[in-house]
């Protein structure tokens, strides 16, 4: 059900957290409209990784949605720098490619 819901959402609305370090969180909202509850929404929550994949969705609360999404486009410089420490030689990111 979650993921159906989250093709049903409008354009993302809003970000957090992008002045110092990037953006951390996408807000979706005004999505179809959820049976006995508010239209559904959706915060996208990015954490840093070697890959772009989902790692979890909840629902915390009735109709509203929270995805953790890990994306290379999320780590800093010394995110990225940790991440190649962690991985094999084949699948290590160039922290020169993150911005």
């Amino acid at each position: 059900m979650a993921m159906a819901a989250l093709l049903l959402l409008n354009n993302c609305r809003d970000f957090e957290g992008w002045e110092d370090s990037g953006y951390k969180e996408m807000k979706y909202t005004k999505g179809q409209y959820c049976w006995g509850g508010p239209d559904r929404s959706t915060r996208v929550r990015l954490v840093c990784g070697a890959s772009n994949e989902i790692k979890s969705v909840e629902e915390p609360a009735k109709c509203e949605y929270l995805m953790v999404l890990a994306t290379p486009y999320a780590c800093n410089a010394h995110d990225a720098k940790e991440l190649e420490q962690s991985l094999s030689p084949e699948d290590a990111v160039d922290s020169a490619d993150i911005v």
